[in-house]
């Protein structure tokens, strides 16, 4: 799509990031195709496909609300082993080099984190396509206990991006 050729433009810069974004951006849209087609053979009702959807969508929210929970955590363990390392060094009785570690052992957090947060970033515009297509079979019908769930998800993904931005002040 040209959206996922933009993103990976804008990620990487170059022809190949471009055609890997593409791709992504086709793989969301194809599996969203694939989630409603599914939805629609295990509910025969259109009012249970979308309680199904918003269920779904639901256990994503309580997910990513866990992972943020333990983001903050480890968040807070990074700056205690930091602020150790970093008055141990201010008193000569640590090596620059145990500083750096812990650096790297926040940095490495960081990455982890913000490949969890793409991850749900997928999976936000998978649930996005889904209701898109949903509502596209099903014109009329009220999706608002989706449509409230998705920015709650939308939400919690900003939240998980701010959080990998504080890791790198760490």
């Amino acid at each position: 799509t040209v959206a996922g050729a933009a993103i990976g433009a804008v990620a990487g810069g170059d022809a190949g990031d471009a055609i890997s974004g593409a791709m992504i951006g086709a793989s969301v849209g194809a599996i969203a195709g694939l989630y409603v087609a599914h939805m629609q053979e295990r509910y025969a009702s259109q009012e249970d496909q979308l309680e199904a959807m918003t269920a779904d969508l639901r256990r994503s929210n309580q997910e990513s609300e866990a992972l943020i929970a333990k983001v903050r955590a480890v968040i807070a363990e990074d700056q205690r082993r930091l602020a150790q390392a970093q008055a141990r060094a201010a008193q000569g009785q640590a090596a620059q080099k145990a500083l750096e570690q812990e650096r790297g052992r926040a940095w490495s957090n960081r990455r982890v984190v913000e490949k969890a947060a793409q991850g749900a970033r997928d999976q936000y515009r998978m649930f996005e396509s889904a209701i898109g297509g949903f509502q596209k079979q099903h014109p009329g019908v009220k999706t608002a206990p989706f449509d409230q769930q998705l920015t709650s998800y939308r939400k919690n993904l900003d939240t998980l991006d701010r959080l990998a931005a504080t890791m790198a002040q760490a």
